[in-house]
């Protein structure tokens, strides 16, 4: 089983997007960037924020996930 972690910008999930639900919409369908799942039974584990420009926190985030 595939295993996904989004990782998005923390400025735009928090005030401009509304990308959790299209991101997830999107992989439920197996569309966009997610059609090469098509057909998988890959599961979407977590959505993170980056922490926030200049993004010094994201490797730290990355490090906690455990896949």
């Amino acid at each position: 089983m595939e295993k996904i972690l989004i990782v998005g910008c923390k400025n735009t999930m928090d005030d401009v997007c509304i990308g959790c639900s299209r991101c997830l919409v999107a992989f439920n369908r197996r569309k966009g960037v997610f059609e090469i799942y098509e057909g998988s039974d890959a599961e979407i584990v977590d959505m993170v924020g980056c922490g926030g420009c200049p993004a010094p926190a994201i490797v730290t985030r990355l490090m906690q996930v455990k896949l």
